[in-house]
């Protein structure tokens, strides 16, 4: 039976912070630049090729998050998973999942999508990631920036209670992120089998939030993972429906037990 109850800094300088990797971060880097440009082993850094501009890499210090918090246990879990890879498959599973990125006011560039990703390699001692550029709207007012952002769903401006911060407040480096429990637990019940991954904007957060009316806040790790399967079976009733991936079809079966 579910438990249900009621319902500033700097700027930085983005032409300084696309420059090559680090000497500690040179064996995956060209692993990764290999990977990228089919090149051999360079004498000093690869120079910038046609394809570099379509997916060059960035320091993570300077990306600028757009979502106001993150799922500690899912950064960690990454993280850990990226120290155990080969430096090969390390290189590979990092140009897979290039973050995007929209160029916004005083040069800065904002993530739109992959932060967990970015703050993982960041933890795993990774400085750069590749990036693509989805947005040039670095000539637009601060405020006009905000309401182009907030139109192509490419910000989440909410605390870790769901409450609407400013845009202002949003945190300086992804690894700084406001941590959410129920963030966590949107990825561990999608795990679990309570929806199916899909390709909508910030649709973790939307289930974080369906979670987050009806089930009761984890003060400890065991009441976080004593949640998980009761966050999976609501998953699949009807309150959900509407949210992306639910499946209709397990919604029927679980309202005929």
């Amino acid at each position: 039976m579910l438990s249900v109850k009621t319902p500033r800094r700097p700027p930085v300088d983005r032409a300084a912070a696309l420059s090559g990797p680090s000497s500690d971060e040179w064996r995956v880097a060209h692993a990764l630049l290999t990977l990228m440009h089919e090149l051999p082993l360079p004498t000093g850094f690869p120079q910038r090729t046609e394809l570099e501009d379509e997916m060059r890499t960035l320091e993570i210090d300077a990306l600028r998050p757009t979502q106001g918090t993150h799922g500690r246990r899912e950064v960690e879990k990454k993280a850990d998973a990226y120290r155990a890879m080969s430096e090969h498959d390390l290189a590979q599973s990092i140009r897979d999942k290039p973050v995007p990125i929209v160029n916004g006011p005083a040069s800065m560039c904002f993530a739109t999508d992959h932060h967990h990703v970015a703050a993982a390699l960041k933890l795993a001692g990774i400085g750069h990631v590749p990036v693509i550029v989805v947005a040039d709207l670095s000539s637009l007012s601060e405020s006009r920036f905000w309401v182009e952002m907030e139109n192509n769903h490419w910000v989440h401006p909410f605390d870790a209670h769901g409450r609407r911060m400013a845009f202002r407040a949003l945190p300086q480096h992804v690894w700084e992120s406001q941590e959410d429990d129920f963030r966590d637990l949107a990825a561990a019940a999608r795990d679990a089998g309570g929806y199916v991954k899909t390709d909508v904007p910030l649709a973790e957060f939307r289930w974080a939030a369906f979670f987050r009316r009806y089930l009761p806040a984890p003060t400890s790790e065991s009441e976080y993972q004593a949640l998980i399967p009761k966050a999976a079976a609501l998953a699949r009733t009807e309150l959900a429906l509407g949210l992306p991936g639910f499946e209709e079809a397990s919604a029927s079966a679980a309202s005929q037990r």
